[in-house]
């Protein structure tokens, strides 16, 4: 057991298979690290079927707000050496375990590259910069609202779905949890479209203090998916495979209901499994999965229209 390491995610009654799934995989795979989940209305039935494998501990939260800004609250929780958030949409496949360690005392997560910061930004706000990657109007408010060092430690932005960092960081940790109930009003959903500069809430506020904070960790890139034979699996955006599969999720099918067909043969309980998580249905999943990207694109066209005009 790794006493030194633990895995922290958060979850409510709408992603109880997230969790379910994520702890599952784990275990299937031979991590034994504890894992420790910020639990949002849960019942004691959905408690049980968290907890009913070995090394994992609930905690529960009264917090109302979307549980994405409770991220460093499900870190807090946590008393080891080196910890890992990972979000409670994404699988494990292989042992992951030498990968949960931050290299250098430093936070290990993925940037993205300064062509996909400015992608990002042009594809969903219409705007971007000739000198700078993260748009000079974004880059204002993140130094005012920070207040701290005058130039940018960094030219680029991190993805928080799963990152690894070492203790000494907790303060910095504590530090994004204050920012996060200072800038982002608590009424927002996962992510605030009427706020430019920390549209992706937890996210946003996370890359400001990498950006902007004297006392922000060293950064060392992000090792859980560099190895083909131990990785994390990240389905992304709506809907989830519990409730219906995207198209670019599908390829996680059999490593998704695999998961669930081991902890079946090892005895363990199962929330209701829903249509989709069935192996007899994946054939329907295609086509169904075809329907939704096309509605989608036209919804997010006209969605980006309106956020621009």
């Amino acid at each position: 057991m790794n006493n030194d390491k633990t895995i922290v995610t958060a979850t409510n009654k709408n992603f109880i298979w997230g969790a379910y799934l994520l702890i599952a995989s784990l275990r299937y795979h031979n991590v034994s690290v504890r894992v420790h989940i910020l639990a949002q209305g849960l019942t004691e039935k959905d408690k049980e079927l968290l907890t009913q494998f070995e090394n994992v501990k609930v905690f529960e939260t009264s917090d109302p707000r979307n549980l994405t800004l409770l991220k460093p609250d499900a870190i807090l929780t946590a008393d080891s050496e080196h910890i890992t958030w990972i979000d409670a949409d994404c699988i494990v496949v292989g042992d992951i375990t030498k990968y949960l360690t931050a290299p250098g005392e430093s936070l290990q997560i993925r940037l993205r590259s300064k062509e996909q910061v400015t992608l990002l930004y042009k594809v969903y706000f219409g705007i971007a910069d000739k000198d700078s990657a993260i748009p000079k109007g974004v880059l204002e408010v993140w130094k005012k609202d920070v207040n701290e060092r005058d130039v940018p430690a960094i030219e680029t932005t991190c993805l928080a779905h799963c990152f690894t960092l070492h203790r000494k960081h907790i303060n910095f940790i504590r530090k994004w949890q204050r920012q996060i109930s200072k800038v982002v009003p608590s009424a927002v959903d996962i992510s605030d479209t009427k706020s430019f500069a920390y549209h992706m809430t937890d996210e946003s506020v996370l890359n400001s203090l990498l950006v902007f904070a004297y006392d922000a960790p060293l950064l060392t890139d992000l090792l859980l998916d560099k190895d083909q034979n131990a990785y994390i699996l990240h389905y992304n955006r709506y809907p989830k495979p519990w409730k219906m599969w995207r198209l670019e999720h599908l390829k996680y099918f059999d490593a998704v209901i695999a998961t669930i067909e081991w902890a079946q043969n090892k005895g363990y309980e199962t929330p209701p499994i829903p249509w989709s998580l069935k192996r007899k249905n994946k054939l329907i999943c295609y086509p169904l999965a075809h329907i939704h990207r096309f509605i989608e694109k036209i919804r997010d066209r006209l969605s980006r229209k309106i956020y621009k005009s």
